[in-house]
């Protein structure tokens, strides 16, 4: 009889601590986890410079777009990043890249009409001191011809 009761008072006792322990409010002086001033994820303040700044594989989908060729709808890309992010500017030569892309397909076009007057409207000036790149080069013999 003594190993029931035994057994029924240390469940009861045992039950009794949980109970305690649970409900018992946690205070500094315990041992655990406890905070000690690192800043949680929420707690962090926002990081005000690549908020601004659109998602690299965004600016990744521009290049991509012209270096398939379709330059409207690069354009249309980074005209959209730059309404949704006031603040930012494209990178320069992404910027040169689209102008020179457009610029040529332009060109291209124009030699495909047969208007030889609006290719060499499109095309770049001459620079006296630079080489013209061989795409100019040709569609300047071809539109002279």
């Amino acid at each position: 009889m003594k190993l029931p009761a035994r057994i029924l008072g240390t469940a009861i006792l045992s039950a009794s601590f949980a109970l305690c322990t649970a409900l018992a409010p946690a205070s500094a002086e315990t041992e655990g986890v406890f905070s000690i001033g690192i800043p949680r994820a929420a707690e962090q303040p926002a990081d005000t410079e690549s908020s601004l700044e659109p998602a690299p594989a965004l600016i990744q989908t521009v290049w991509d777009l012209g270096a398939a060729g379709d330059w409207n709808a690069a354009q249309r890309v980074l005209r959209a990043l730059q309404a949704s992010n006031s603040s930012w500017q494209p990178p320069a030569a992404l910027e040169s890249y689209l102008a020179a892309g457009l610029r040529d397909a332009l060109i291209r076009d124009a030699l495909a009409a047969h208007d030889w007057k609006g290719a060499l409207a499109k095309m770049p000036a001459l620079a006296p001191s630079a080489c013209d790149a061989p795409f100019h080069l040709w569609a300047r013999a071809e539109a002279l011809e």
